[in-house]
This record gives structure tokens, sequence and C-alpha cells, in this order.
């Protein structure tokens, strides 16, 4: 290796999975203080020449990143301003975590600085004229009676037959003098610069290299195979920035852009600010001649320049009338890049200790109507070798539904269950499924087990099938869960031997000695009554 090459500093943080300790590791970004990147500035300044190595202890695990689907080593990689070429290599030996984990292979990593360069953008604000002019003479009999309405209406004409042209028209001594300024070019203000890098980052584990390319621009963000995720985050600050002052304006003409001096342009517009005035004074061809003159040759001395760095690359403009921008590449960094780099730990040949979840058993217990649910009853074992947190659901077929995810955490060859409540809706006769029961490691969802339960619902019993009732003199009879009426009664509905039975009215009893009696005198006081009547 060169010695003239600096090596990458690379500061290792742990990324602490929220499932474990409840925080999260911000992996979108590192905001770092001050004073660290006055710390990594100055360690770069110190290596200035020669070949030294950045210590990386201690070192840890991001217990899950999203992009790989694995536990990875998370890197932050400053990348040197010192050189267009930063080589970092971390031994086998040093990539070893707290627990005694350890990478079997070297890990090397190589970047190159494609380009860094400033870009301005521009902004197209204002037209820029160029002037000409015509005079009409008014006809004898128009000058006799100083009519100028039909000289002043060609000159109107005249002006108009150009899209976005304007203009100016004097009458004097029989004349109508008429100037046109004609759409020439555009101005363009330039905007404050963005910074802009790209820089191809080659990673090695072993015998094995993967590459990829990085920006600022529009790939901030890299999958490198399948082993490598890195992201622009930004920039460390240093004492350098792209050319902000002396920078010129922009003349889009024979649509292209370049750059022209402020000072000329601003002579331009005074002249052209003026024309108003000047062509109010125009008396004869000679006057109008200067007027024009004095916009034309403004115009022509509106002069070209240039933006550059100090060892004299020059700034180059580009783009259309509504994208134009002007870049300066740059000959070297002015600002230090800030990478997150993950790097898949399995890559590097770790053996990184993890919780495997693995089903032992499956049962269900019969929905319940008056409860509203049922339950499967799950077993669960960690069959892994570190600690784990497990999720543990079903997926059944309609009219069932469970209650969702329920979690379980288990050391190394723990064994629990886990109840999930299972629900059934708009059943009104038995109902029989098969569900789908998965356990996976809420670290690494791709670590997962499944089984298969079957459950079974019976609806909320309102009657025994064949059993009948009275409802007045309504027989009721229990089909398919439900009361039915099968007969409706003369007299009256009664239960005979606990059946639902229609019933006659009972027979007259015979008078009892009382009411005979009574029925004696009544028919004696009758004939009594009738007699008397007859002998009257």
């Amino acid at each position: 290796m060169d010695t003239k090459e600096i090596i990458i500093a690379m500061v290792v943080l742990f990324g602490i999975s929220i499932f474990l300790s409840g925080t999260f590791v911000d992996d979108r970004g590192v905001v770092f203080a001050q004073g660290f990147y006055q710390d990594i500035v100055s360690f770069f300044r110190q290596l200035t020449s020669g070949y030294a190595v950045l210590s990386i202890h201690p070192v840890d695990l991001v217990n899950y990143e999203t992009h790989l689907r694995s536990k990875a080593w998370w890197l932050t990689v400053v990348q040197s301003d010192f050189s267009d070429e930063v080589v970092g290599q971390i031994s086998a030996d040093d990539i070893k975590d707290s627990e005694g984990n350890q990478a079997t292979k070297d890990l090397s990593i190589r970047m190159t600085v494609d380009n860094m360069r400033c870009e301005y953008p521009i902004k197209a604000d204002e037209r820029i004229y160029r002037a000409e002019w015509k005079r009409f003479d008014l006809s004898p009999l128009e000058c006799a009676v100083l009519n100028y309405d039909n000289k002043d209406n060609e000159c109107k004409a005249w002006i108009s037959s150009v899209d976005g042209a304007y203009g100016y028209y004097t009458n004097t001594r029989c004349k109508v003098y008429c100037v046109r300024l004609v759409p020439e070019a555009w101005h363009g203000k330039v905007g404050d610069p963005t910074l802009q890098f790209q820089s191809t980052i080659h990673v090695t584990a072993g015998d094995e290299t993967k590459s990829g390319t990085i920006n600022s621009l529009d790939q901030t963000e890299l999958k490198i195979g399948d082993y490598v995720y890195a992201r622009w985050i930004g920039f460390i600050d240093t004492k350098e920035s792209c050319p902000v002052r002396d920078v010129p304006d922009a003349l889009f003409e024979n649509n292209k852009w370049n750059l022209i001096d402020p000072t000329s342009y601003d002579y331009y517009k005074t002249k052209l600010a003026g024309m108003l005035s000047c062509w109010s004074s125009v008396e004869s061809d000679t006057t109008a001649e200067v007027c024009v003159n004095n916009v034309n040759k403004a115009l022509m001395q509106i002069t070209p320049a240039n933006l550059k760095t100090p060892s004299g690359h020059y700034a180059v403009p580009s783009g259309g009338i509504t994208n134009g921008k002007v870049v300066l590449e740059l000959e070297k960094l002015i600002k230090l890049p800030v990478i997150n780099m993950y790097v898949r730990a399995d890559w590097l040949g770790v053996s990184m200790p993890s919780g495997i979840p693995k089903i032992t058993s499956l049962s269900s217990s019969e929905y319940n109507p008056y409860a509203g649910y049922g339950l499967i009853t799950v077993g669960v074992k960690n069959v892994g070798n570190a600690k784990g947190s497990f999720g543990v659901y079903a997926v059944c077929p309609s009219p069932f539904s469970t209650s969702g995810t329920e979690y379980i955490t288990l050391d190394p060859n723990q064994e629990g269950t886990v109840a999930i409540k299972v629900y059934a809706t708009s059943i009104n006769k038995e109902q029989e499924a098969t569900c789908k029961v998965y356990a996976y490691d809420r670290a690494n969802p791709d670590v997962k087990d499944y089984g298969y339960v079957k459950v079974k619902a019976n609806p909320l019993l309102v009657c025994e099938e064949g059993a009948t009732r009275c409802n007045g003199k309504v027989i009721e009879a229990c089909e398919n869960n439900g009361w039915k009426p099968i007969q409706t009664c003369d007299y009256m509905c009664d239960y005979v031997n606990g059946k639902a039975t229609c019933v006659s009215p009972p027979p007259p009893k015979p008078p009892s000695i009382i009411d005979r009696i009574v029925g004696f005198f009544k028919d004696l006081f009758r004939g009594i009554t009738m007699g008397l009547g007859t002998i009257v």
C-alpha cells in the first residue's frame, strides 16, 4: 500500500435494539457535536504523512438493520480531505464484541473521490432587449392639419409585430419617430451554491470485494450487493467552502447560458431605463440614432466573466432557461463527507448469538359463546443461544379471527406458553377450521416457526332441538336453534307430560244440594206468581 494514502477514520457506534432496551438508534443519520467534528478534523491533520491506524474498540452490533434484514456492524466513515483515495483495514481480531463474538475475516474499505463540485442554480429573472428605430412621415394633407393618428397606429403595429417587444414614439415636425425594444436574451441570477460529491466505495471481506457509487445529489444511499448498506449523512465542517464572493451573473442567449460581469450588466440596465427620457426628446434622425446606440452599445459591452478555483479550474454553466446551473469542479475536498455504513455481520464470518423460536405444542379450547371467545394455547421454546423476544400469532379463516400478536421473552432453552384468543362471529351452527400459528424472532422476523391447530365453535344454545313450548294459544317447536310456531289452539295451550299440547274446555259440573234447593224455591215462586196473575 502507498504510504501516502491516509487511513480512513472509522468510529463504530452501537445500535441498540428497541425490543431489548426500548430505545432507538436513528439509522437515518448521526448528529455529531461540534467537538466531535473538531476531533476528527484534528485527527486527519495529524495524518498528513505516513500510515496510521485508528483504534475502533469497543465493537458492538446493530441488532437489526432493515435494509440488510440482518444483524450488522455499524461504521461511521469519515473521508479524509487530504487525498482522493483513502483506505482503511480492520483485522478480524479487532472485530470483537463484549460477549466474545469475533469475525473470521478482515474488513477492508477503500473510498475514491470521483468528484467534488459546487453547484450554483441560475434563475432567469428579466429580459434583455436590443433597440431599433423607424421613422413614419405624415402625408402633406396629414401634415397640414397635424393629424398624427394614422402614423401613430402604424408605429404601434410595427412595435407589436415582434413577440415580447415594447416601445415608445414621439411626434415632431410631421414625423413619428418610433423605437422598438426587441427581446434579445435573458438575464439570470446565480444563486447560493450547494456542495456535491461522488465517491466509489469498495468493501472487501476475506477475498470477496463489493463496490458501489454514492453521491450527495440523487444517490445518497446505496446497497452494495446483499452485504453492505451505506448512506451519506452530511459533511463535517471545515474552514473552506464554495466561493460566494464575486460570483458573476448569467446571460441566456442562443439556447445556452454564459457568465457575465454584473457591473457591465448594471450599466446596460441604466441605459435601457433611460430610453423613455431620451426618446421623448428625439427631433431628428441623428438624435434617434443616439438613443438607440446608447442601449445597443451598452448591450454589446456586457462582458463575459469567469468563476474559478484558486488553482484555475473554471466553472461551466449548463442547462436550459428553467434549469440552468453553474458547476465548479474542485480539485480537492473542501468538506469531509460522513457516511453511515452497515456491514452484514455474517458476511464477516461473525458467530452471532440469537434467539430462535420453536413451537413445541398447540391446542385449542372450544369457543365459549357466553365468554365470547375460545383459546389457542401455544408452547414455545427458545432453541437459540441467546435471549430472544418472540411474537406469536395465528391466522384463521372466516368466521374465526384472533386477538393479534402476543409476545414472550425466553432465555436459551427456556420454554413458555402463549394464549391467543379466538373469536367467531355470525354463526348459527357448529363451525370448524384450521388455523396456522406462527412464532418469530422480533429482532429478525425471518427467523420463525409455524404449526397448525383446529378450532371449533358452537352457537349460543337458544333451545334444544325438538323441544316445544306454549306461547299464549300458540305451540312453538325448536328447529335449528330457534322457536317456530307449529299450531294455534282453539281453547288454550298447556303442558301435558312436559310437552306443549292444545287442551279442550272441562265438562259442566252436576248441581250441588244447595243449588237444587235454590232452584226449587225459584221454580215455586215463579209458579205462584203465574197463578195469581191468572186469577186476577
